[in-house]
């Protein structure tokens, strides 16, 4: 009986011991993922953190390069700087109600869209812009249908035709800008209208400056294929982890 007793006792430590053994193996395991886990997080992050700057600053490049060289031809163009967006104001644009554009308006579109087609066909941009909006906008001013002078029954609808009209005089212009894509084969250029939806002022008397075209560059966002080597590495070892503590845990 003592002999029993003792053998009992002994096989009862050593299960202990291997509990304590495997439940040891699995908490270095589970260190060793939640190291790699913030490892690879905080990595990533500032990748993407990068990428992000890195297309800001590129697009900021880009404005500044084309007001610039606009300025140079005796052509006046804002850069919104809170929105970092083009911005062409209506008054050299569009006679009021009108889609048609207007002489010194058409010359200033007509030489923005040779610019844009240089700056957009560097190197240095490529594969950086998803696309290319040209926004109309116009102010909360109500369109009368009895108006004999405006042919348009809402503001949606002029400011989207005169953000059309405004792509169809760069384009004919330039006409290869109907040929430039983005990393995904898709067309650059595009267009919407936003009626008084988006003011610059909700200030009557200031209401004017609500009438604009502006043309907004989207950059592309960080993908995964543009991981680092040691983030896709540390990715890997992750799942490797994981999937060793998973077979343990069964």
């Amino acid at each position: 009986m003592i002999t029993s007793k003792s053998n009992r006792r002994l096989q009862f430590e050593d299960n202990e011991s291997n509990v304590w053994i495997c439940i040891s193996d699995l908490m270095a395991g589970l260190l060793i993922v939640f190291i790699l886990t913030l490892t690879f997080y905080i990595l990533n992050f500032t990748e993407k953190t990068y990428h992000i700057s890195k297309n800001q600053i590129l697009k900021e490049k880009i404005l500044k390069s084309i007001k610039e060289q606009m300025e140079s031809k005796g052509f006046d163009i804002k850069i919104d700087e809170d929105q970092w967006v083009l911005r062409l104001e209506n008054k050299v644009l569009f006679d009021s109600c009108g889609v048609t554009m207007k002489r010194l308006g058409r010359d200033t579109v007509k030489a923005l869209a040779e610019i844009i087609y240089s700056e957009f066909t560097k190197d240095e941009y490529k594969n950086s812009i998803e696309t290319i909006f040209i926004e109309g906008h116009t102010d909360a001013a109500k369109i009368h249908k009895n108006n004999k002078n405006c042919d348009y029954d809402s503001n949606w609808e002029l400011s989207a035709k005169r953000a059309i009209e405004t792509w169809e005089v760069m384009y004919k212009r330039k006409p290869g800008l109907k040929q430039l894509r983005n990393v995904n084969k898709a067309k650059l250029f595009s267009v919407s209208g936003y009626a008084e939806t988006r003011p610059l002022t909700i200030s009557w008397k200031k209401k004017a400056i609500n009438r604009r075209i502006d043309i907004r560059i989207a950059m592309i966002p960080p993908f995964d294929q543009n991981k680092p080597k040691l983030v896709r590495s540390l990715e890997a070892g992750i799942n490797t982890k994981a999937e060793q503590l998973g077979e343990k845990l069964k």
